[in-house]
């Protein structure tokens, strides 16, 4: 899921830079679509690294 969210918005940021050339409110559009997008996958990421470290904490063998 993180790979296709990665590659929509390298996408989406791309054909956005493209689209300013020759359709303004379409360029900015795909352009913030394309940052939202990075916010999305920073958040998963944020939530998944938490999820690890829980996990962790629950096999944390160091005080017996």
């Amino acid at each position: 899921m993180n790979i296709l969210l990665i590659t929509l918005a390298i996408t989406a940021q791309l054909l956005g830079y493209g689209l300013l050339f020759f359709h303004l409110g379409a360029g900015i559009a795909l352009v913030l679509s394309s940052y939202l997008l990075l916010i999305i996958i920073l958040y998963r990421l944020i939530l998944e690294r938490k999820k690890e470290k829980r996990e962790e904490d629950q096999r944390d063998y160091r005080d017996y």
